[in-house]
């Protein structure tokens, strides 16, 4: 599985926009919500759904995106993120447009490589994209988080490579992610607590993704994240949202 990211990303050039126009509402502020969450104490929650992913998750429970995201808002998710890459998650721009109607802002995730792609992310409806520093140079990550805000969107830029983090800061990012998955290899080399030193003073909202569970939570969430983006788990169990909501790290 190694290189798939790097596949993904040579792909891009050749992927189709968005044609058309999905957005039926003007954009959300995403930062906004968990910050919302973050002055009542709570730890804000992305609930992120996708179809597949190359580690071989496959969701074969929740094939309804909209009774899903409807379960995971019910239950208290502070906004929502959806994969709309599709050859290697299965995703498509159209989820975002069929989830605008949930009162909650919506993520944008993918492998953002270009302007061009900003503007699909735009039109399906989304209210904030993800970008990946680590497979950007930095002149590219200044330029489409620029562009993404000239539209309207707010940015979580992501990094796992310590080094790449630090650059991230001056990115001009609205939140700033760390990933405990090394996506080169696809394994989780969690260094959550080096991560949050280097995110100390940024002023934005912090917040840790992937591999977090039931078994683990007490262990990776610690004080400094505001908020938590999580997929797999809570695919499978929507109570981890109470628990999570419980969880106190400022």
């Amino acid at each position: 599985m190694t290189g798939t990211v790097d596949e993904i990303y040579r792909r891009n050039s050749s992927r189709p926009t968005f044609e058309g126009y999905g957005r039926t509402r003007e954009p959300m502020s995403f930062s906004a919500a968990l910050e919302r969450a973050r002055m009542s104490g709570k730890l804000g929650v992305i609930a992120e759904y996708k179809r597949s992913s190359p580690s071989g998750f496959k969701n074969s429970m929740n094939q309804d995106l909209h009774s899903y995201h409807r379960k995971m808002v019910d239950a208290g998710a502070d906004a929502l993120s959806i994969l709309t890459e599709p050859d290697f998650f299965g995703g498509r721009y159209a989820d975002i447009s069929q989830s605008q109607g949930m009162g909650v802002p919506l993520l944008a995730k993918d492998f953002f490589s270009s302007r061009e792609m900003i503007d699909s992310a735009y039109r399906c409806g989304a209210d904030a994209v993800l970008l990946i520093a680590d497979f950007l140079p930095p002149v590219a990550l200044k330029d489409l988080c620029s562009h993404s805000h000239s539209l309207g969107m707010e940015v979580i830029t992501e990094f796992h490579d310590l080094q790449v983090g630090i650059n991230a800061l001056t990115s001009g990012t609205d939140m700033l992610g760390y990933n405990r998955r090394n996506l080169r290899t696809l394994t989780m080399e969690g260094k959550e607590r080096d991560a949050i030193r280097i995110m100390k003073n940024f002023e934005g909202i912090k917040i840790l993704e992937s591999g977090i569970n039931m078994e683990n939570i007490d262990k990776v969430i610690m004080p400094g994240y505001d908020s938590v983006l999580i997929g797999e788990a809570l695919l499978g169990n929507q109570d981890l949202i109470n628990r999570l909501h419980e969880i106190r790290v400022s």
